[in-house]
């Protein structure tokens, strides 16, 4: 087996955002070498991203006008994410860059919401960064071949690492969305980040759970897991770190949950080198999957959850396909957005069944090992 070490080099683009290379290399031998832009006079935010508090829904939402102005889908042969485009102005293996049209910034201008604010407004601190997986542009995450997506992994783990250890951020959330209809600007294979000065709700709730069976000498994540396990109506695949499962109360026809089966590792902080050779292959496998399904590509939302030292919580990855059928959508309509109760239109353990048909039988692995990811001093 070969062994790499991914060389993480930092470079100034001229209008003082940074862009990180992060380069596979053989053991032994130098990485390419990178070099900062000249910087421009870059005029400061007039007006930065607000977080308004909701006081019937104790959370907020935050507005950041200036993100209008970003582009859309643009054809191919102007992509900014292809190499020597706007975004990628050399070659790569795998790039995360902060976003030039960010919902939250580190330091943000003061909020400016008008006279007489009714509720709470907060600046919105925060980190946007856009990770992109291959220079291909036609690939997708499905389509990585199997150390790319290894690569992939310590990028993500070295992204939130950094960011969770800032004293402003409290959660580091990665995503992908994937297809026109989930709302993707670009059609280059990419992912993003968000790093926010509190907890998402969704992840909160997750945490308030964990709080409470912790408090009774129970693990919430442990028990879906094993619960899962015995039943086995609704695993995919189970590997030697991880579950793939249609969990018993899905909100979507084929929405699948990769779970960390120990709860010593609420986050990718805690990771090690199989832990995450072992969910590269989860990753890719699901994907896999999902692409067989309809004999297209799936649109679909992907997040991981997960906060660093936080004791009783379990990393997990949960996808939201958001096709129902080959030519129908599972629309988030009023029920669903207004009223917050998901109507699932299949049942978990029949839509399973099609899922486990199609695509691999089993995740592939990396073949390369990776040593861990190194920053290079200019």
């Amino acid at each position: 087996m070969s062994h790499i070490i991914v060389h993480r080099s930092d470079v100034l683009r001229s209008d003082g955002r940074t862009l990180r290379y992060y380069d596979p290399v053989p053991v032994g031998q130098d990485p390419p070498a990178r070099r900062s832009e000249p910087q421009d006079q870059v005029a400061p935010m007039r007006r930065g991203p607000e977080m308004r508090y909701n006081p019937l829904l104790d959370d907020y939402t935050v507005c950041a006008g200036f993100r209008m102005d970003r582009p859309q889908l643009p054809p191919s042969d102007l992509c900014p994410l292809c190499v020597g485009g706007y975004e990628a102005p050399e070659p790569y293996s795998v790039i995360a860059f902060d976003n030039r049209f960010p919902s939250l910034v580190l330091n943000p201008a003061p909020p400016d919401p008008g006279p007489d604010a009714p509720t709470e407004v907060r600046p919105g601190v925060g980190q946007c960064e856009v990770i992109c997986y291959s220079p291909e542009h036609s690939n997708c995450l499905a389509g990585l071949d199997p150390d790319q997506l290894h690569v992939l992994t310590y990028a993500w783990r070295d992204r939130f690492q950094e960011l969770s250890a800032h004293p402003s951020i409290e959660c580091v959330l990665i995503f992908e969305n994937r297809g026109e209809d989930v709302g993707v600007t670009l059609h280059h294979p990419h992912g993003q980040l968000y790093a926010f000065s509190l907890v998402p709700p969704r992840v909160l709730a997750e945490k308030r759970s964990a709080e409470r069976a912790r408090g009774e000498g129970r693990c919430v994540f442990c028990e879906v897991i094993e619960g899962e396990l015995r039943s086995g109506a609704r695993v995919l695949h189970e590997s030697e770190r991880y579950l793939a499962v249609m969990p018993f109360y899905a909100r979507l026809p084929y929405e699948i949950h990769i779970y960390h089966k120990d709860h010593a590792r609420p986050s990718m902080a805690e990771f090690d080198a199989v832990d995450l050779r072992d969910l590269s292959g989860m990753l890719g496998f699901v994907t896999a999957k999902y692409e067989a399904l309809f004999e297209s590509p799936m649109q679909y939302m992907m997040l991981f959850h997960q906060l660093a030292g936080f004791e009783g919580f379990h990393f997990h990855v949960e996808f939201y396909p958001i096709r129902r059928a080959a030519t129908k959508l599972k629309y988030a309509a009023s029920v669903e957005t207004g009223g917050g109760l998901w109507l699932n239109d299949a049942y978990p353990e029949q839509t399973i069944l099609t899922l486990r048909e199609v695509g691999p039988a089993a995740p592939v692995y990396a073949e390369r090992a990776i040593e861990g990811v190194e920053r290079v001093s200019r």
